[in-house]
């Protein structure tokens, strides 16, 4: 009786080895085999268990290094779009400049030289609008430009602001609407404007 109560005892252990062999063959390295006979079978439990344990860190070591490795590879593609726009912002400067420059210069003498309140009105929106594409074209330039950081006095509220309205269009495209909450007043720093807006 007691050699079939022993055969019954190594083919359960014998059983759930396999198993637990199976499983971890699928990947499944979860829950720790128990065998408590202390024969061969328990020696045979625990290095599987050791194993199961050391390939689960490899695992987890595997996926922090893959994640690690797929941000700077985001970085990298951050940076070359980052390139890409300095190269368009600085084309697009050189080409809109000239007509900028002479629509400004006309606007300015119909200001001085018009007799007509209502075209030195619309002369002044002219020349605040060219002014305005002026300042986001500087503000693309600035933003792509690599250079060594310099901090002075900035108000944070309107580097915000700046910020939101160079990144509207954008947002736009990708259907997103950026909001900025206004704040109680000037918020000064000494800052590097253009690395507090690049970030």
């Amino acid at each position: 009786m007691w050699y079939f109560l022993g055969i019954i005892a190594v083919d359960s252990s014998l059983e759930r080895l396999i198993e637990k062999t199976r499983r971890v063959g699928t990947g499944d390295l979860a829950g720790p085999l128990e065998i408590s006979c202390g024969d061969e079978f328990s020696e045979l439990a625990t290095a599987l268990n050791q194993m199961c344990a050391q390939l689960s860190g490899a695992r987890e070591q595997l996926s922090r290094t893959t994640e690690a490795r797929i941000a700077a590879l985001e970085q990298l593609r951050h940076a070359g779009r980052l390139t890409a726009v300095g190269r368009l912002a600085a084309g697009t400067a050189h080409e809109l400049g000239t007509p900028m420059n002479v629509v400004s210069v006309r606007a300015e003498l119909i200001i001085e030289e018009s007799p007509s309140d209502d075209a030195v009105a619309s002369a002044k929106i002219i020349k605040a609008q060219i002014d305005k594409m002026a300042g986001i074209i500087r503000q693309l330039l600035n933003f792509a430009r690599r250079r060594v950081p310099r901090k002075e006095r900035a108000d944070l509220s309107q580097l915000a602001e700046q910020s939101t309205q160079l990144l509207g269009v954008l947002a736009k495209s990708k259907q997103v609407e950026i909001k900025l909450s206004s704040s109680a007043g000037p918020l000064p720093a000494d800052v590097d404007a253009g690395q507090i807006q690049q970030s």
